[in-house]
């Protein structure tokens, strides 16, 4: 009983660490398709509106 307890909070621990790094990585790439887009935004109101 004692072993089948170890094993389901070591599986238990396991996956809070893979979601916490998924939801590190979804992050990150939020932030670099945003930082992308808003370069992209900046550049294209730059040429139209001749600043």
């Amino acid at each position: 009983m004692e072993q089948t307890s170890i094993y389901l909070l070591a599986e238990a621990l396991v996956n809070v660490n893979l979601r916490a790094y998924e939801s590190t990585n979804a992050f990150l790439l939020f932030t670099i398709f945003s930082y992308f887009f808003f370069v992209i935004i900046t550049a294209y109101l730059i040429r139209k509106l001749h600043l």
